[in-house]
């Protein structure tokens, strides 16, 4: 099933979807570690709200995504939001210096947790933008993402076989001549 996972009403119509058939396993565009995510204050809205939902269904929730390359994407779309103009590269530096200036050893690890988490997701966005100085570099970084992306997430596919797969729209038409004994809807 191929998602724009823009907002809550879309979310709802795909749970209420989901709930006509009582599915054992589900592959979400959500990365292998989410659970810890999760357990640390990181949201990720949409797929993790679903996840949470078929996990109260006792769905064996099945992640697609390498922790890595969702990270990865993460901090190219900072990146991507600095050259198209929604943030500024001050902005971003600001926010880097607000996240060191936070680190502490002595603070809770949940705290500790997240701070280091968009520390390490700034910096990364900030090494990318210097790497990549116009808009079309960032773009072509994250399709080259995307590509790796969608490879792990075929061969997950193909590693678990869930019996439904819920992805963004954009991955479900690029992938879907690899995985034929799936339908995308």
């Amino acid at each position: 099933m191929g998602v724009a996972h823009e907002n809550q009403e879309e979310l709802e119509a795909v749970i209420r979807e989901l709930n006509r058939i009582p599915w054992n396993t589900i592959g979400l565009e959500l990365p292998d570690d989410y659970k810890q995510r999760r357990q640390f204050g990181v949201t990720t809205f949409f797929f993790g709200d679903l996840a949470q939902h078929m996990e109260k269904r006792d769905v064996q929730v099945i992640p697609l995504e390498n922790p890595e390359e969702w990270d990865d994407m993460q901090a190219m779309e900072i990146a991507k939001a600095v050259r198209d103009g929604r943030w500024t590269e001050e902005y971003l530096v600001k926010e880097i210096e607000q996240k060191k200036s936070r680190l502490n050893p002595y603070a809770p690890l949940e705290l500790s947790y997240l701070n280091v988490y968009f520390l390490t997701r700034y910096e990364k966005a900030y090494l990318i933008l210097k790497q990549n100085p116009t808009l079309d570099d960032v773009l072509a970084l994250c399709m080259q993402c995307y590509r790796k992306r969608e490879e792990t997430i075929v061969k997950n596919i193909e590693l678990y076989h869930p019996e439904i797969i819920v992805i963004g729209k954009g991955h479900a038409q690029s992938i879907k001549r690899s995985l034929p004994a799936y339908t995308v809807i």
